[in-house]
């Protein structure tokens, strides 16, 4: 989205006079707000829960806490822990320690 706004903006006059003064703001504005919404997602991948079905002897495998039909780490949800692991590894743990250590960096 950022990019995209970069892009457009060295065409459209309309698109610069909005940003024009505060560039900036905008931009880390924007990559704040993708920040969080990325992280809700990696959080709700990562998520899972054990439903109790009443039988103390049986072993009660976990499930994705999003929808309790899909075994957690299983199946199509392997997928989805490999996206949120690398999204996490090369976008949230560096954006993270950015925003934390900015004051000294």
């Amino acid at each position: 989205l950022v990019g995209a706004i970069i892009f457009v903006s060295r065409w459209s006059s309309l698109l610069t006079r909005l940003c024009r003064r505060n560039a900036v703001a905008v931009l880390a504005t924007l990559i704040l707000l993708s920040y969080t919404k990325i992280l809700e997602t990696v959080i709700t991948v990562f998520a899972f829960t054990e439903i109790d079905v009443g039988n103390s002897m049986a072993n009660n495998p976990p499930v994705w806490f999003a929808d309790g039909t899909v075994l957690y780490a299983q199946g199509e949800h392997v997928w989805l822990l490999a996206a949120g692991i690398i999204v996490t590894v090369t976008f949230l743990i560096p954006y993270t320690l950015i925003l934390l250590l900015a004051p000294w960096i």
